[in-house]
């Protein structure tokens, strides 16, 4: 797909389309830290009320990723329906100090009755990190089907489209994620971050709004006609098992390799930054350079299997250098003269070393998925916004599991062995369910 062409339903190029969903995901990092940020004061900054926040924030997100999965394939101009998402969310972000404060009042009322109960406190929390985040997370769900739909409708360059989409909007989630922790906190405080984020989806969702009134009626996108040719309910259900498996490994892994990382370099915000600027920026860039094979490879689930069962080798491979990093980071930061630039350095280069290769193939995994996903359902929308919202509901059930059950139970380095051989196990099955 050129970047000068015009895809149906868009009366823009396809390069400008992408931009504005750079931007959209450079919003959403930085809503994503501004609002954890809050909810941590109001919730407690514990592990556990941390990990319960993720799994509200990313609820809504398959809720949405699904619901517009489905709606975007029935709306005749897409491009508006992402505009209108994006404008409701930069809408809320500008409401969101007042609605933190309401819900300040609200948690500091339910907790003066004395509740003790583990279970009741894990559940208070979720019900409040839900309802505050419900609607932005189930627009932002939504974007990536909505946009898919109305930018990526050929099927034979379905690949290379959705894979530039994800890739752009998961590379915007780095840079908002970088300039807000190494920058626009710092700089200009919380409010004036908040308010450049909701501008920015402001300006992206009336750019696609005013775009998407400019069409001409007969260039609408139409609902996709379904061919005649029977579904192979075996893929379906291999790839649906693959995304939610791969999203609960992907997810349980980030979260006890950031643990892990913490012991060698410190439990700061900027080591968190970097890591997680590390972990999206692999995705990213396993997204762009590699999604285009999707579109050519004969066995689209086979390779979605070999990256999976890499995942896994490479992450039981690595943890053999592991033990060798506090002393690779004192020699570093010695020939450094112990400088933060030096610090800084040697916290990208270690997390690099651990997570660039996995996040390449996750990044590779996920387009794959999507591009056997639109096989399927011959529909973009619903295939973008079924294997997202698997991934996510994945994703969120690892996140939990992660922080509540494997660091606990067997530590760190165990977790990540488990997790290797689940990925190994999972690429295996993946293969048998389709031979």
């Amino acid at each position: 797909m050129s970047n000068d062409s015009r895809p149906t339903g868009s009366p823009m190029p396809f390069w400008m389309a992408t931009l504005l969903f750079f931007f959209s995901g450079f919003s959403a990092l930085v809503y994503e830290l501004l609002w954890m940020r809050h909810l941590g004061l109001i919730l407690g900054n514990t592990t556990h009320a941390a990990t319960t926040v993720l799994v509200a924030y990313m609820g809504g997100l398959a809720l949405g990723s699904e619901y517009f999965g489905r709606r975007a394939a029935k709306v005749l101009n897409p491009l508006r329906l992402f505009g209108a998402l994006e404008i409701v969310i930069g809408l809320y972000a500008l409401a969101a100090p007042v609605l933190f404060d309401w819900m300040q009042a609200g948690y500091r009322g339910a907790f003066a009755h004395g509740l003790e109960s583990p279970v009741i406190i894990t559940s208070t929390r979720f019900v409040f990190a839900l309802l505050i985040l419900v609607v932005p997370t189930v627009c932002m769900g939504g974007s990536l089907p909505a946009i898919a739909h109305g930018l990526v409708r050929q099927e034979r360059r379905f690949g290379a489209g959705i894979s530039r989409l994800y890739g752009v909007n998961t590379l915007g989630a780095v840079v908002g994620l970088l300039a807000t922790g190494f920058f626009f906190i710092e700089q200009f405080g919380i409010h004036a971050t908040n308010l450049i984020a909701a501008a920015a989806n402001l300006a992206v969702g009336l750019t696609a709004v005013l775009a998407g009134r400019a069409a001409e009626p007969e260039k609408a996108a139409k609902p996709e006609p379904v061919p005649p040719s029977a579904v192979n309910r075996r893929d379906t259900l291999a790839v649906l098992l693959g995304v939610g498996v791969g999203g609960f490994i992907a997810l349980a892994l980030e979260v006890v390799w950031f643990r892990a990382l913490v012991l060698v370099f410190g439990s700061t915000t900027y080591s968190f930054s970097a890591m997680l600027g590390v972990f999206l920026a692999g995705i990213s860039l396993g997204a762009l350079a590699f999604g285009w094979i999707s579109d050519r490879t004969r066995r689209p689930l086979t390779a979605f299997a070999l990256a999976e069962i890499l995942i896994g080798l490479y992450t039981m491979f690595s943890l053999r250098w592991f033990n060798d990093m506090p002393l690779l980071l004192l020699r570093f930061l010695v020939d450094h003269s112990f400088s933060w630039p030096g610090m800084m350095a040697a916290r990208f280069g270690i997390t690099l070393l651990f997570l660039l290769a996995p996040t390449l193939l996750m990044g590779f995994a996920f387009t794959v998925a999507a591009r056997v996903m639109r096989r399927q359902t011959h529909v973009s929308s619903r295939a973008v916004g079924a294997v997202y919202a698997w991934n996510t509901v994945g994703g969120m059930f690892g996140a939990f599991a992660g922080g509540f059950l494997l660091l606990p139970l067997l530590g760190a380095e165990r977790s990540l062995i488990l997790l290797g051989i689940a990925a190994v196990a999972l690429g295996i099955l993946i293969i048998l369910l389709s031979t």
